[in-house]
């Protein structure tokens, strides 16, 4: 057996049994792990097992045995729970009518596989320090990832594939996965521990390579913007003072320079064609926007107003678009943007939720920072930003691409709702601290006395 399947095993069996008898957040950190280590070609000499279900299995277990332990915190403290919940409740509700009675039911599964995950990502994630070492392992599947495309480089068609996750194997969606770690990777370059700085260094340099051989246009769009806000914000973060805003932009012109020396003329030439479909998939089709594939949404819901269903789009598209449109594999058509693709497989009222549940994350993480700037808690601020900045990158890509199903949405709104209610939770803890500290000493309640803690 070799050593990667190996180590894999023992890190299992640890991770599950550190789990059961320590503390059910060692279950999250292991899901985390396995869902970038599993897949890969050392898995042949692995028993076969459904390893990712039964980790979930002992997370659920870990929870109930120490269910006290975790009762302070509450998930819908958090706004975007009620609309998560939502949303998942209008997927199942949509099975009756889904156009495609295969796939929806296994979408549907999914979805509510990542809810239960969602919920207990809040639960069990309750100590900044059991978030940073999340956020560790997160950042450590990355750089997996990206030391296996190191070593595959393109696999074919200038582009690599089979990359990423379980459910984003795929060029596009294993490029919209590896950019949202990009900002988080920089936010501890920047404002990281030394040995932080160390190890996020060769993380991006591999990050990047990775970004490049994919050589995905929507992720590469994606991760401009998000670069671009991050910096904007982190700027003119309170915080900021303390270091020197000079390193902060030398940073931005190294790691752009960085990107700039990695790129090839694959890349560029893939980039410069941003407006052209895949013309290695489609047929004879001539139409060069994927605007032409969104419109035809539209069309779509005037037959089926309530929605089609997950992969609904693809199942209806031969009836909707030109024969050149089509895949020439499938015979079928992807919508090419996580928004239409919610609002053609879920209606009007889909959509929606869906809007409002992703402003919910954003105004969440506000709320977050305006109560640090005004009690001037600084330390946490700024990898609230970089949190923010990767799920735009992944929201932008996903204007693109087919993301709705991706697991990192699940993740990235958990890690919103539990990094706030951890410090809100502390921030309240301050404020009550503050409130007794100016309590008039009873000893002289005459003269209205109080401590002087300065």
């Amino acid at each position: 057996m070799p050593l990667s399947a190996l180590a894999f095993v023992l890190i299992f069996v640890v991770g599950c049994a550190l789990a059961i008898f320590v503390d059910a957040y060692y279950g999250v950190l292991l899901y985390v792990f396995a869902y970038f280590a599993l897949g890969r070609w050392w898995g042949i000499y692995l028993p076969d097992l459904r390893y990712s279900f039964i980790i979930a299995i002992v997370i659920i277990a870990a929870y109930l045995i120490r269910s006290g332990r975790y009762s302070e915190n509450k998930v819908f403290d958090a706004p975007q729970t009620k609309w998560y919940l939502l949303i998942c409740a209008v997927i199942i509700l949509t099975y009756p009518i889904a156009v495609d009675k295969v796939h929806h039911p296994q979408f549907m599964v999914v979805f509510v596989n990542y809810t239960i995950l969602y919920l207990l990502i809040i639960k069990v994630i309750d100590t900044p320090d059991k978030f940073n070492k999340l956020i560790g392992v997160f950042l450590l599947g990355q750089f997996y990832m990206s030391w296996l495309a190191r070593d595959f480089g393109r696999t074919g068609a200038g582009r690599l594939e089979n990359l990423g996750g379980p459910d984003c194997r795929d060029a596009n969606g294993s490029a919209a996965l590896i950019i949202v770690a990009v900002p988080i990777a920089i936010h501890y370059l920047i404002t990281g521990k030394k040995w932080q700085k160390i190890c996020a260094l060769p993380l991006l340099a591999f990050m990047f390579n990775t970004i490049i051989l994919i050589n995905s246009r929507g992720a590469f769009i994606a991760l401009l913007v998000s670069m671009g806000y991050y910096f904007f914000v982190s700027l003119k973060s309170p915080s900021f003072p303390k270091f020197n805003k000079t390193k902060v932009l030398s940073i931005a012109f190294i790691g752009a320079a960085l990107f700039l020396y990695l790129t090839d003329p694959i890349f560029i030439d893939r980039m410069t064609t941003i407006s052209s479909p895949d013309t290695e998939e489609i047929g004879t089709y001539t139409g060069r926007e994927r605007v032409d594939f969104w419109f035809k949404t539209f069309d779509i819901l005037r037959d089926y107003p309530l929605g089609t269903g997950a992969m609904g789009y693809d199942y209806v598209s031969p009836q909707y678009l030109p024969q050149g449109a089509l895949s020439r594999f499938s015979g079928t058509r992807a919508v090419h943007s996580m928004y239409f693709q919610v609002l053609s497989e879920y209606g009007y009222h889909g959509l929606f939720l869906f809007i409002v549940f992703l402003c919910a994350n954003f105004r969440y993480l506000w709320k977050l920072r305006k109560s640090f700037r005004q009690r001037k808690v600084y330390e946490p601020y700024n990898l609230s930003i970089a949190l923010e900045a990767g799920f735009l990158a992944f929201l932008i890509a996903g204007i693109f691409l087919n993301t709705f199903y991706m697991e990192i949405m699940c993740w990235m709104a958990a890690f919103f709702a539990a990094y706030g209610n951890i410090y809100f939770k502390q921030l309240k803890q301050i404020d009550d601290n503050v409130a007794k500290e100016e309590l008039p000493d009873q000893r002289f309640p005459e003269a209205g006395f109080r401590r002087n803690y300065t």
